[in-house]
């Protein structure tokens, strides 16, 4: 044990994953700068994604929370399973859709920048 509880074994296995984590991210960006063929439009295209990424995330709790008590009155503050389940499905279907349906719009735009 480590003076945090935890075995070496398991605190070996994270540092490991997160090394594994940070190989797999940085051969993703070098792909997709081969693929989009220009770090300036890669730049430009990853900062607009990570910004708003990290807004509907910061947002996302509330924003889940407020369309679940408008249309169900279920909530993610409870400790029934079935209430939670119910909130979860409400919650993540609608915005799983909408999604989808942006990413097939965004088909042609894509297309015509990969060539």
């Amino acid at each position: 044990h480590t003076f945090w509880g935890t075995s070496y074994s398991v605190m070996i296995i994270c540092v490991l994953s997160l090394l594994w984590e940070g190989i797999r991210a940085s051969a993703v960006w070098t792909v997709k700068i081969r693929v989009l063929n220009s770090r300036w439009r890669l730049l430009s295209y990853s900062t607009v994604f990570v910004t708003v990424q990290g807004l509907l995330g910061a947002i996302s709790p509330f924003l889940c929370e407020y369309f679940l008590a408008r249309k169900s009155g279920a909530s993610f503050i409870s400790g029934n399973q079935k209430e939670l389940a119910d909130a979860t499905v409400a919650s993540l279907a609608p915005f799983a859709v909408m999604q989808f349906v942006l990413q097939i719009c965004s088909l042609p735009f894509m297309a015509r920048d990969l060539g």
